[in-house]
């Protein structure tokens, strides 16, 4: 038989036709919906730290109207802050476990994809304009729409075509430029990697930017950068 999962909005029409009677059997589905939602999703999303968030602050809630037990007791009030910490922390340190190993695996994967595909050499360099430029770096191109910008590109080769230095990238889009929830939130300065490719002479280059994954974003700043 098929178990339903417990949801935000499951415990809401239980709580609207009254099927709670007792603190603990609602505490217990409660925090099972949080605790699904901080597995299904990475540890430094948005929505691991909401449900963290969200369960620290039914419990002081919930001891706050209950007293310590003093106006109502309940099996519920065992279950401490201190209890969520420990279960919420090691759960942090399993997942971070994981997840360091998905992007390393990932790293490799798309390394190895974009040599064999373009029989580059990682570290190929070249100079244009007094700036010498890598495979792998980031870089600003300008846009050709008026007020628009900069694009964002990750340089996957550069080679001369009849004399002239080239680059070929892959695109990588700010928010405003991909189809999205309105109701979605994103990190400033947030951008996503895209399927699209363009090869352009590398005089077009505006500058040299940087792009790091959300962990180095909320831990670690590159130098040389400007802040933007």
């Amino acid at each position: 038989k098929k178990v339903r999962a417990v949801s935000l909005d499951l415990i809401k029409r239980r709580l609207d036709k009254g099927v709670y009677k007792r603190l603990d059997i609602f505490q217990d589905d409660f925090f099972a919906c949080l605790d699904r939602a901080r597995r299904l999703s990475r540890t430094d999303s948005q929505t691991f730290e909401d449900a963290t968030e969200l369960q620290m602050y039914f419990i002081k809630q919930r001891d706050e109207l209950c007293k310590q037990g003093e106006i109502l007791s309940s099996p519920a009030l065992i279950y401490t802050v201190d209890d969520a910490k420990t279960a919420i922390e090691q759960l942090r340190q399993s997942k971070l476990l994981k997840e360091s190993l998905e992007e390393e695996t990932e790293t490799r994967s798309s390394d190895d994809s974009i040599i064999k595909e373009s029989n580059i050499n990682v570290g190929e360099s070249m100079t244009c304009n007094q700036q010498t430029f890598k495979v792998g770096e980031f870089v600003y191109l300008d846009a050709k729409e008026k007020g628009c910008e900069p694009h964002i590109l990750l340089i996957e080769r550069l080679f001369e075509n009849n004399g002239q230095q080239m680059l070929y990238g892959n695109y990588y889009l700010r928010p405003a430029e991909t189809y999205h929830l309105t109701t979605r939130k994103f990190l400033e300065r947030e951008v996503f990697k895209s399927d699209s490719h363009v090869t352009v002479p590398l005089e077009e280059v505006k500058d040299r930017c940087c792009v790091v994954n959300v962990k180095q974003y909320f831990t670690m700043r590159p130098e040389g950068y400007d802040e933007k």
